[in-house]
């Protein structure tokens, strides 16, 4: 049994079910990220009384700043306040360029800069999230030891060693599957085991193999994932499943179960079908 490191249950329809299905392929335990404070509530009580999932509060760099200076300062305020409901991490909080208007920008930096802050305040590991801005995370991150993952690693093997130098776990996701690319199985193979993660991103990072043939990722997707980052470093994947798994379980204190169907209800077919 295994832990999908980081996905978005609360935005797929159905999760109940999806955490039935997830259950067969072999997951145990999942963390659902967080994009914004608003989401919050919706998520602790998704992961109510079922030891393995997680929820983490975040203010994702697609949503801080979209709605003006005025919104976004609010949005920091009720990020503040939502760490009272004790999530098990802080994030989504990143920088993405390909939101890169001015005010944007300045929203991404406030916002991460509160959420390291309050990940720091309240001991939590943090849930980063960059696409072009590896250079400027990097400096933000300088001076301090953290404890936390960069979810859907994209950058270079030389960029993952400055991470894993701060102490972050790496974490990798469906584009694994999408086709060859040396950056990215370089970056891969340079993870140690211990700082690994396999992460769906449902429903977001669609596998290669249901890519272009459904509209949404499910976490029973992972095996997918898990299968390509194993032949690609060489591993026996059911050994890199109980490692990333550990590995995600001491990061975020996960216990383990998904919570149980109902007595009687029909046992879900194992086997993920493209929609």
């Amino acid at each position: 049994m295994t832990v999908d490191a980081h996905n978005h249950l609360d935005r797929c329809p159905a999760p109940a079910a999806l955490l039935d299905e997830a259950a067969v392929v072999g997951l145990d335990g999942m963390v659902i990220a967080g994009v914004s404070p608003a989401a919050a509530l919706a998520q602790r009580a998704l992961c109510a009384g079922r030891p393995g999932l997680a929820w983490t509060l975040g203010l994702h760099p697609e949503h801080a700043g979209a709605h003006g200076p005025a919104a976004a300062a609010e949005e920091r305020a009720a990020l503040t306040r939502a760490v009272q409901l004790r999530p098990a991490g802080i994030g989504e909080i990143g920088l993405d360029r390909r939101f890169s208007d001015p005010d944007r920008v300045g929203a991404q930096r406030a916002a991460l800069a509160l959420g390291l802050d309050l990940a720091q305040a309240h001991a939590l590991p943090v849930v980063l999230h960059v696409v072009g801005a590896h250079a400027e995370l990097l400096s933000a991150l300088r001076g301090a030891r953290w404890r936390g993952m960069v979810h859907a690693f994209g950058g270079s093997a030389e960029e993952a060693e400055r991470y894993l130098n701060l102490g972050l776990h790496l974490s990798f996701g469906g584009a694994l599957t999408w086709g060859p690319s040396k950056r990215r199985e370089r970056a891969l193979r340079a993870v140690p085991a211990e700082r690994l993660l396999i992460e769906t991103d449902a429903p977001d990072q669609i596998p290669a193999p249901w890519r272009g043939s459904t509209p949404a990722g499910r976490p029973a997707m992972w095996p997918a994932v898990a299968a390509a980052a194993a032949a690609l470093r060489g591993e026996e994947p059911a050994a890199l499943a109980a490692q990333v798994g550990a590995n995600a379980r001491s990061l975020f204190g996960l216990g383990v179960g998904l919570g149980l169907r109902p007595e009687g209800s029909p046992t879900p077919d194992p086997r993920p079908a493209a929609r």
